[in-house]
């Protein structure tokens, strides 16, 4: 159970922080715009795409790996329980 809690913290985290990125580079984009800067805008949108794509990366790894972990941890744990009640 604490590794499963522990690998759904993990694949959180990353997630959380490009989420926070996507954010900030999105709102920084809208700011140049708005100023007269669409030279900056542009280096920063480039940006904001590589921020996207990274957190596309994270959720198929995450799909992919983590959370195949995860149940089969789940699984473990219920053939463990199944046996002892025998």
């Amino acid at each position: 159970m604490v590794l499963s809690h522990a690998m759904w913290v993990s694949s959180l985290l990353p997630k959380k922080v490009e989420h926070y990125e996507i954010a900030s580079y999105g709102t920084l984009v809208q700011l140049a715009m708005t100023i007269g800067h669409a030279d900056v805008a542009e280096i920063l949108q480039q940006t904001l795409e590589e921020e996207k794509e990274t957190d596309a990366i994270l959720t198929e790894l995450a799909e992919n790996n983590i959370n195949q972990q995860a149940e089969g941890e789940r699984r473990r744990r219920k053939m463990r329980n199944n046996f002892q009640r025998v």
